[in-house]
Order: structure tokens, then sequence, then C-alpha cells
């Protein structure tokens, strides 16, 4: 355990699993912080909320023995998509959304800011390492002069609350996860650790390369990008999930070795691993593939 903590903080491709937390009396070790491989750097829990005894406690043991970072993720466009929703919800009679419109010119905008203050809160009250930062945005180049103004309010309001929180906590962990090309500040990514990119859909390891020259722009860091792969679906007719070219190649392993083939524009820093749990039911051994994929990324040093 000593050797993997020292490994964790050498320099290597990185590893960065979603992890579902949602079970909180779990009947299967696919539901154990614990269980997941142990070279697994950062493990993000998709239900970062109200986190049991067991959770803590298993957060702490994999910190402690393995140097895992547990963090959880904010999402831009999450939030965008739950105010949507109780909009609709609440479309007659008075509601929260209404008395915001009485006071704000934009309510969007108080609940944005609310939201974003209510998940940053969630790292100090269960002891998270850190946070990943998700926002995906649009290209501006076609939008109206009332829709960029928006645009921007909108994305600086929810920079703008991050940043703060990032001064006061400087030792935390911090990734970026989303679009980069669509920040029209750029200039914090600098900052993070590493920029990870939604390639879930993508079917071969020539768009894993497509999706990072459309990431990289001005002011946009070229030497840590992760790519994003989900593990294979539970459903057994489902050939296009965890897969590049329509079922015929797992996609975290083709992915790890593409990402051990040097690029000349980029730095191809490590790999994400969606829905991590899943793999956990593999027919070749729990969490073959994710293993897998970690010793051809990460091979261990030939002892002669």
């Amino acid at each position: 355990m000593e050797n993997l903590v020292k490994y964790k903080k050498s320099e290597h491709k990185f590893v960065y699993a979603w992890f579902d937390n949602s079970e909180k009396l779990p009947y299967s070790r696919s539901q154990h912080l614990t269980d997941l491989p142990d070279s697994i750097d950062v493990v993000i829990l998709t239900h970062p909320d109200n986190l049991v005894e067991r959770e803590l406690q298993e957060m702490e043991k994999v910190r402690q023995d393995k140097g895992t970072r547990i963090i959880h993720e904010i999402s831009y466009e999450d939030i965008k998509t739950a105010y949507d929703k109780k909009v609709k919800d609440n479309s007659s009679g008075t509601n929260a959304v209404e008395e915001n419109e009485a006071e704000a010119e934009d309510p969007f905008l108080a609940y944005l800011e609310e939201q974003v203050g209510t998940e940053l809160s969630r790292t100090d009250k269960y002891g998270y390492d850190g946070i990943c930062i998700g926002y995906n945005g649009k290209r501006t180049l076609h939008m109206t002069d009332n829709e960029k103004m928006q645009y921007t309010l909108y994305q600086q309001t929810y920079f703008n609350a991050i940043n703060v929180w990032l001064e006061k906590h400087t030792g935390k962990w911090f990734a970026f996860k989303g679009l980069p090309q669509n920040l029209l500040d750029k200039s914090f990514l600098s900052e993070c650790k590493h920029i990870i990119l939604d390639t879930a859909k993508a079917a071969s390891t020539e768009e894993l390369t497509f999706n990072i020259l459309e990431a990289i722009a001005e002011e946009v860091p070229t030497d840590r990008f992760i790519v994003g792969i989900p593990t294979v679906s539970l459903d057994t007719n489902d050939n296009k999930t965890g897969y590049f070219h329509d079922g015929k190649e797992c996609a975290l392993t083709a992915a790890a070795l593409w990402i051990g083939i040097s690029a000349s524009d980029f730095t191809k820093a490590g790999l994400g691993v969606f829905e991590v749990q899943h793999d956990y039911y593999s027919s070749d051994g729990n969490y073959h593939h994710v293993k897998e994929a970690i010793n051809i990324m990460n091979p261990a040093p030939i002892i002669k």
C-alpha cells in the first residue's frame, strides 16, 4: 500500500472513475468504494449529497490506504436542466421560481448562484478532496447580441462563484470537464489538474483525437487532456456503449492503447471511466477492463 501511494504521487497516466453511489444499503460488492481497483487515482461520486456513515468510512479508508482522491462534480448543464424542469413543473400557481422573478430581472441567475453555493458547500460538509467543474456551453459565433449578453452573464455568474470558492480552498483537487473551447475566459484552466473531455459517444480512437483537436483553442492548456470512456453496458443487447467499431472492440482497452501513443500537438494525460461499477460484472473477472486499461497505460516495471 505504501508503494501504491508513492505511485500515485509519481508521474503516470491518471485514471478518473465515475462511481454510482446511489444505493445506501449495498447488496453487491460493486456498490463499495473499497472494491474499486487500487490504481484508480480519482473517484467522482455521482450522488454527492446525503452520504451515509458507511460511505464516509469507505472514503476515508481508500484515501488513507490507497491514496485515492474522492471528489464530486458540479455541472452547469445539470443545474440548468433542473431549473427548467422546476419552471415547467410549477407553471401554474405561486412558487419559488415566480417569487424569484419578482426579485430579479432574470430569475435563473438567483437560482444558479444559490445552487452552485449549495453544491460547493458539500466539499467541506463531507470532506471531499476536491471538485470537478462541468461546463459545455455553446459557440457564440451565430448568437445575437442579446443572446451573447445573456450567455456571458450566465457563464460569468457560474464561474465567479467557483473562483471565489477556489481562492479559499487552494489545497483542493480541481479538474474541468466539458468543452473548454466554449469558455469565454479560459485563464482558470491553467489551474486545473486535468481537462476531461466527455468522449462517451466516440466510436473510434480517431474520434478521440478529433475531440481533443476541437478542444484546443487559445489559452487552453494542451498538456492535461483526459478522455472519458464508458464501461460496457449491463444490457447484453447494447453493443454500442463501451465499444468501438460497432461492438468489435472494447473502448477502454483501445483508448488505453491510444493513450500510450504520443501525439505532437497535445498530451494524453490519462483516462476517465464512466459508470465504472458496471465493469465489476465483467465476464473475465471483477473490473477486468478497467484493470487492463490501467496496466496498459502504466505497465509495472520489469525487474531483471
